[in-house]
């Protein structure tokens, strides 16, 4: 069993990951809007930003709490999403 320290931890990381998603969002969006790709150009970049997004999160998630996929980790990623956004 974790101690509370390393639940924090981890939970403050699944937060982390969720802003980094944001942001490279966030990016993606602007070269999206800066460059006006056609329908399957779109198609094509949203599949290479998740096969971005996703070693990202994973790597994230390793650092925080070994990767073990919990109910908090989806709310730490919606709540870091969410504080990203809102600021």
């Amino acid at each position: 069993m974790m101690s509370l320290a390393g639940q924090t931890y981890a939970f403050l990381m699944t937060i982390l990951a969720g802003a980094v998603v944001g942001l490279l969002f966030d990016l993606y969006r602007v070269l999206r809007s800066a460059f006006r790709p056609k329908q399957l150009v779109t198609a094509v970049t949203d599949l290479v930003f998740w096969i971005v997004v996703t070693p990202v999160v994973f790597a994230m998630l390793l650092a925080g709490n070994w990767g073990e996929l919990r109910f908090y980790v989806l709310v730490g990623l919606g709540v870091g999403l969410l504080l990203y956004f809102q600021t």
